[in-house]
């Protein structure tokens, strides 16, 4: 799922469910869970923890657990704060004071309001404040929690292996690293960023390429549609190409993608001839080969004089203006929903926006799209090389074609620099 948490390597699971009906749904759970290092126990108001809630509980008591009690739009303020005093009574003593951690929610009032945009609401769902003790653990506890799973893990091969000498030797090894990792549990390993607009620092997942890139292409696509057609149908148009040297070399290629074969032999025959008049006429007048080459090098089309390099020039001139414009009037939305900007759009864009502060954020979102992309490709590599590629999401997977996308824009749209 397309979820800003799962994108860091975190893996949540949707079990089957507890007391089902159909007994294989209960043993698959039961047997996923000592593969989990933490639960999220999702519960109601209506029936705030069942015979076999706890019971797994019970099984899980070692692993950090959070405690989801939904629906809380039905259930009366009495009705809720008697639930969750039965919860804590409950569940204090399997889980200790200190990791007890209950969310009373609303889901489907969460929803409604991230739908609507309604910040007071999905603040009084309840689910706002789960999430961030959700990403707190996940940022801060989640290496713990691992690692010490993971000796759990190792401890009970271990005990498969009792018959073996050096086996006690280990179980110790083991145990003592426990307790050190334990000793660490409160350390954290990255702070979590706050006041900071989420539009200036998290660019989100999988955003769209460069939206001046699109808004060229798409104008060069349409005019070079009608242009093959018209210098097919128009002797006058076979001329103007002519008169004009034709258009540059990366627009030639561009041309031959529309193109078909008979209209290229029917629309460029005049530009060839004309090319052959100038270089017999320079073969008749040239002193000297300095001379022959200042004269041949006069036959190549400049930017000025290729009516492509001109569409071109003029599409892009209008998208950075249009970006810029949409910047200085709302510039908390379009800094919300812009594109992936190419670094030869952005650096443009950069130029236009006058704004201090908008400019400001403006880079401060462009660079973490940098790094969320160079985090992307590493993932990508590490899974690669760990034989581990069925594991890459598809934000790693398509790393590679869109850090070459944002660092030099679409193949189709951006020019090389002309020469001087």
């Amino acid at each position: 799922m397309p979820a800003e948490l799962l994108r860091r390597g975190f893996y949540f699971v949707d079990t089957p469910g507890l007391g089902s009906p159909i007994l294989a749904n209960t043993r698959t759970t039961e047997e996923f869970l000592p593969e989990a290092d933490a639960f999220v126990l999702v519960t109601s108001y209506e029936s705030p923890l069942s015979d076999e809630e706890l019971r797994t509980l019970r099984s899980a008591a070692s692993r950090q657990t959070f405690i989801v009690v939904n629906k809380q739009d039905l259930a009366s303020p009495d009705e809720r704060t008697d639930a969750l005093r039965y919860l804590r009574e409950q569940l204090n003593g399997l889980l200790g004071s200190e990791n007890l951690r209950i969310f009373s929610v609303s889901a489907r009032e969460g929803l409604e309001a991230k739908q609507t945009g309604n910040a007071e609401r999905v603040e009084a769902s309840g689910i706002l404040a789960f999430e961030e003790e959700l990403v707190r653990f996940l940022i801060e506890e989640k290496s713990s929690e691992f690692l010490l799973g993971m000796c759990d893990r190792v401890a009970g091969l271990l005990n498969d292996l009792q018959r073996y000498a050096d086996v006690a030797g280990m179980g110790e090894r083991i145990h003592a690293l426990s307790r050190r990792i334990e000793t660490r549990r409160g350390v954290a390993v990255r702070a979590i960023a706050t006041g900071a607009p989420e539009v200036a620092t998290n660019p989100g997942p999988q955003l769209r390429p460069c939206e001046i890139c699109g808004h060229v292409g798409n104008r060069l696509f349409d005019f070079l549609s009608k242009f093959q057609y018209d210098i097919i149908v128009s002797q006058e148009s076979q001329r103007g190409l002519a008169e004009r040297g034709g258009l540059c070399n990366f627009h030639t290629w561009q041309y031959h993608s529309v193109a078909s074969p008979r209209g290229t032999c029917i629309g460029l025959p005049p530009l060839l001839d004309r090319l052959a008049a100038r270089l017999r006429n320079v073969a008749a007048s040239a002193s000297s080969s300095a001379a022959v080459s200042v004269a041949v090098g006069a036959l190549f089309p400049q930017p000025e004089t290729c009516v492509l390099c001109r569409v071109r020039g003029a599409a892009e001139k209008e998208a950075v203006n249009s970006v810029a414009a949409r910047l200085q009037q709302k510039p908390d939305s379009t800094l919300g929903s812009l594109s992936a900007l190419c670094l030869p759009h952005f650096q443009l864009l950069t130029a236009a926006v006058t704004d201090p502060e908008t400019l400001s954020r403006l880079l401060a979102r462009q660079a973490a799209l940098l790094e969320r992309l160079s985090e992307d490709m590493r993932r990508f590599a590490i899974k690669h090389d760990g034989l581990r590629r069925q594991l890459a999401s598809d934000e790693e997977t398509n790393a590679a074609d869109r850090v070459l996308l944002l660092l030099a824009g679409h193949r189709a749209v951006n020019t090389p620099q002309p020469r001087h």
